[in-house]
């Protein structure tokens, strides 16, 4: 197929839908073969990696909420599509990502383990396997370079359920590491029993709930994290800016620092039990019950340390078992 040949298929199956939704849709594609176009590829090669344009245009349509023939439809269907990949982990202990645009979630509960996701582009990932036990995805390099806006622009044209990449693990699952880099979207961690978590992140919003973990360092541009009702041996969180929180209990030490954005802490037990050492620049530091706070206190077995230049710190006792 050429690239006229692909426009006027396009076209075709845009037939009726809104003036400005066309223009975009055909705006989004003439930038996408123009860098293609300019990295050398060919005419028939960038037509092999995009969808068929029937399928880019039922799927606009979804988004617009409305189907092939413009009434209403349900997202566009994956299942049979070779684009959308479901892998079998059965024995995972190890999962590493490195993705740039994507909605993460990995999650204990189920009955099996999966994973699931839809490929936005052809040759969208450079390692996209599971074998002696680590789940591996990682998007290939050339969707951070030369076509980093093209590909964003693809990711986000997708639905939100295409978006997702999933991972569920069954009841009772216990992992030894997981690693994530990310660039933007969210991570979302439930359930989970990880004995080391890396995370890196630029403008990720990171939620973790009811996990339990011998070791979390997290390191971020920006975005919020929130962890609530989790069990963490050693926790370290460095952002630059964001709010941070966290619900749960700490068994050695707790480290948190940021530039910017607001620390909340909830953590059960008394004073007695813990080391404190806060400190802010130009922010008020509140622990437990609005008494105000700055430097040192408490001689207990568990370290908390969290620095801020520019945010509030507020620290609540007696929550958070």
């Amino acid at each position: 197929m050429t690239k006229d040949e692909f426009f006027a298929e396009l076209a075709s199956h845009l037939r009726g839908l809104p003036e400005a939704e066309v223009a975009e849709a055909r705006a989004y594609y003439e930038e996408y073969f123009s860098d293609a176009l300019e990295s050398g590829q060919t005419e028939a090669e960038i037509c092999a990696q995009l969808e068929p344009p029937a399928q880019i245009a039922a799927r606009i349509r979804a988004d617009l909420g409305g189907g092939p023939d413009g009434g209403d439809a349900e997202n566009v269907e994956t299942s049979g599509d070779p684009r959308y990949v479901e892998l079998d982990i059965t024995g995972a202990r190890r999962i590493s990502l490195g993705i740039i645009t994507r909605d993460i979630e990995i999650v204990r509960g189920g009955s099996r383990a999966a994973m699931t996701l839809y490929t936005c582009v052809k040759d969208e990932f450079s390692a996209l396997r599971f074998a002696d036990g680590l789940v591996k995805v990682r998007v290939d390099k050339r969707w951070s370079g030369r076509h980093g806006r093209a590909y964003t622009r693809a990711v986000n044209r997708m639905s939100p359920e295409q978006r997702r990449l999933l991972i569920m693990l069954p009841d009772g699952a216990e992992l030894d590491d997981v690693s994530v880099s990310t660039v933007s979207g969210t991570l979302t961690l439930r359930g989970l029993g990880v004995k080391e978590f890396h995370g890196n992140t630029v403008s990720t919003r990171v939620a973790v709930s009811g996990c339990t973990f011998a070791r979390f360092l997290l390191n971020g541009v920006s975005g919020d994290v929130d962890m609530g009702d989790c069990a963490v041996e050693t926790l370290t969180q460095h952002v630059i800016s964001g709010n941070l929180r966290y619900r749960g209990t700490i068994g050695r030490s707790l480290t948190l620092d940021a530039v910017s954005g607001t620390l909340i802490l909830t953590l059960p037990g008394a004073l007695p039990q813990y080391t404190f050492r806060l400190s802010s620049v130009s922010g008020h530091i509140l622990l437990d019950g609005g008494q105000r706070y700055r430097g040192g206190v408490g001689s207990g077995p568990v370290l908390i340390q969290a620095a801020t230049v520019s945010g509030d710190m507020h620290v609540s006792l007696g929550g958070g078992a």
